[in-house]
């Protein structure tokens, strides 16, 4: 019993949508682990905006906390290979 109560809790993940949110004279982009639909739902839009997502990834961990969403690994930036993290003696 122990075992499988353990297990559970090692995989926590999440769905990170980057989202657009267009109106007639703006268009404005949020990162949410809500989807549109459920967005539109918590947060209501004006009348004459649009909800819609043009990108989703993977994060594992918890959400809870107030920790900041993962970035997509996707697009993360590669750091430069040409700086040593290493300290030198």
């Amino acid at each position: 019993m122990i075992l499988f109560s353990i297990s559970l809790s090692a995989f926590a993940e999440y769905r990170v949508f980057n989202i657009q949110i267009k109106s007639p004279t703006a268009t404005r982009t949020i990162q949410s682990t809500l989807d549109p639909i459920q967005y539109k739902e918590f947060y209501p839009l004006a009348a004459d905006e649009v909800i819609s997502y043009d990108d989703t990834w993977m994060c594992y961990g918890r959400t809870d906390n107030n920790l900041a969403l993962c970035l997509n690994p996707q697009k993360a930036q590669i750091p430069d290979s040409s700086v040593s993290n290493q300290s030198t003696p």
